[in-house]
């Protein structure tokens, strides 16, 4: 089985106009959270209120799985579940956000190749999201993927309102990248993130600690868990990540990373959520 990726990096002006994670330290006082050497949400997002393990399928939709699994998991680990959010949504309304009309002036319809997780992000400001109950078309489906979305559904995405959306600009290969998801993890938010998952290392994923990764940045998941083996040793820290791939692959749908291969990752980014009118919480 060929498992299909689907992250697109953002051009470097994109990239320009981020904001920093350090706003949201700013915002929840996240800067004075003292951490553990160890978090782990795995459990959450296989319980009653988490996500479980998604399955994107034969399709290119894994920003719309990893943010929705991602935004999940964030209010079943403050005691406020919710039903699972839209991947599907995410990503249509990503996709539609990211086209660009022909010379005509007619866009071009939706075409099942990825997208960039800065437009996942504005599609989530501009219009919100909802269940996958709610949104329909899930689980995701090559033959419907593709299917613009209705005024209907784009009038039930506004359940919840996005406060922020702070990338962790810090280098990936530094200790102050591994303190920024050990900050995020402690204040009960998941990182979505992306990786190397097109070559053999992850598609062969069985188990244990992944050490290094190849091929481009190409597939979104997101992390639930982190750990040092001592106060300070982020040098040799260790990440949980959840897939998409359903829970037949890897450890059943988790996998580990090792320091280098963490260092490959990009675009991670903490997402802040709350309820809007109407927004109802299971």
């Amino acid at each position: 089985m060929t498992f299909q990726t689907g992250h697109r990096p953002a051009p470097p002006e994109v990239v320009a106009r981020r904001k920093g994670f350090h706003l949201l330290h700013q915002k929840r006082s996240l800067g004075s959270v003292s951490l553990a050497t160890s978090y782990d949400y795995s459990a959450v997002v296989i319980s009653n209120d988490g996500p479980g393990i998604l399955d994107q399928g034969q399709t290119g939709s894994c920003e719309g799985h990893g943010h929705a699994g991602g935004i999940t998991t964030n209010f079943a680990i403050k005691g406020s579940p919710i039903k699972l959010v839209s991947p599907i949504g995410i990503y249509a309304v990503a996709r539609c956000i990211g086209r660009k009309p022909d010379a005509s002036g007619h866009l071009p319809p939706l075409t099942d190749d990825g997208t960039e997780s800065d437009l996942a992000i504005a599609g989530i400001e501009e219009w919100g999201v909802c269940s996958a109950d709610s949104w329909g078309d899930f689980p995701a489906n090559p033959a419907t993927i593709n299917d613009e979305p209705t005024m209907a559904q784009l009038e039930r995405a506004s359940d919840f309102r996005l406060n922020g959306a702070y990338f962790l600009t810090s280098d990936p290969s530094s200790d102050q990248y591994v303190i920024d998801i050990m900050t995020a993890l402690a204040a009960g938010y998941t990182v979505a993130f992306a990786l190397p998952a097109s070559g053999p290392e992850f598609q062969g994923y069985t188990g244990g600690v992944l050490s290094s990764l190849s091929g481009p940045v190409d597939h979104e998941n997101y992390l639930v868990g982190c750990s040092v083996p001592s106060a300070g040793a982020y040098s040799q820290a260790t990440v949980r990540g959840v897939n998409s791939w359903n829970k037949g692959w890897g450890e059943g749908g988790f996998y580990s990373l090792g320091r280098l291969a963490l260092a490959q990752t990009q675009d991670a980014c903490v997402l802040d959520l709350s309820p809007a009118a109407g927004g109802v919480e299971q």
